[in-house]
């Protein structure tokens, strides 16, 4: 074998990755501003699924801003 094939012989077996110019390599298929795995619960053809996705997003809410409301009176007491 001679030198330059034995220092590329690794190349061979590789495929070319086409970059988007920062480095990083974007997978095929992929559009902006698409989310994975097509759409949200929340607009589910099934009515027992968008009832409970509804829901566990409102409940997630309401926890939420009690959470904020506990952090900010918390925040208030320690000044």
């Amino acid at each position: 074998m001679s030198p330059t094939n034995s220092a590329n012989s690794g190349d061979q077996n590789k495929k070319s990755v086409p970059d988007n110019g920062i480095g990083s390599v974007k997978p095929p298929n992929d559009t902006p501003g698409t989310k994975k795995g097509g759409t949200s619960l929340r607009e589910h053809p099934n009515k027992f699924i968008r009832f409970f996705a509804r829901a566990g997003f409102t409940v997630w809410i309401i926890v939420m801003a009690i959470g904020m409301a506990i952090a900010f009176v918390v925040s208030v007491f320690l000044l």
